[in-house]
């Protein structure tokens, strides 16, 4: 077993399993199907009231896939009252949050090379005293952190606002975030159909 998998669902958190070697320990997948962009948002908003100062999250899909209405409920979860934008033009956008928290609000969308990631001050804004939220977080595969949340949007066949997520840990940091976040679903009866598979 090369890694931990569990559906988003807080009753399922038993159903976890610890791997053959420990190297692995921090990285977990799950599946996680939402029904409308006000249940995307409400993922997001979940999400978002367990995000502290650091934690980067990554969000991959094509374009309305739902990206920036997750980033808008994480933005929601955190205290920001201003509307939230897709930053694709600006590239990076900052919010103010409740209790002091920044939101970086990221779009890599229009940059063609990891170098042109130097003139936004990339690795500077993850590393700051900020949630970093990074669309297209994927593009450049020799420029992630060390530390991250991914999540993926698939659009799915069963109906035209069907969004799938595929989550995927990356550090014992947002693993603790994941596992907070199953926790947060649960409790606030926001889960839905779930699966999980193995991962290689």
């Amino acid at each position: 077993m090369d890694n931990l998998t569990a559906p988003l669902s807080g009753t399922d958190k038993d159903k976890l399993t610890a791997p053959l070697s420990g190297t692995d320990k921090d990285k977990l997948t799950a599946q996680q199907l939402s029904n409308s962009p006000e249940e995307t948002f409400a993922f997001g908003a979940s999400l978002g009231r367990l995000l502290q100062a650091g934690d980067v999250v990554l969000l991959v899909g094509e374009l309305g896939a739902g990206k920036t209405q997750l980033a808008k409920g994480i933005a929601s979860g955190l205290g920001v009252l201003e509307p939230v934008t897709s930053p694709t033009f600006n590239i990076m956008l900052v919010y103010q949050g409740s209790n002091g928290r920044i939101l970086n609000h990221i779009d890599l969308y229009r940059l063609d090379e990891s170098a042109q990631l130097e003139d936004i001050d990339y690795f500077g804004s993850l590393e700051s005293n900020a949630v970093s939220v990074v669309e297209w977080g994927d593009k450049f595969s020799d420029a992630l952190p060390a530390e991250y949340l991914a999540i993926s949007f698939a659009t799915d066949d069963s109906g035209v606002n069907v969004r799938s997520f595929n989550i995927v840990t990356h550090g014992p940091r947002a693993t603790q975030l994941f596992m907070d976040w199953l926790d947060e679903v649960s409790d606030r009866g926001l889960s839905s159909e779930t699966s999980s598979g193995a991962r290689s």
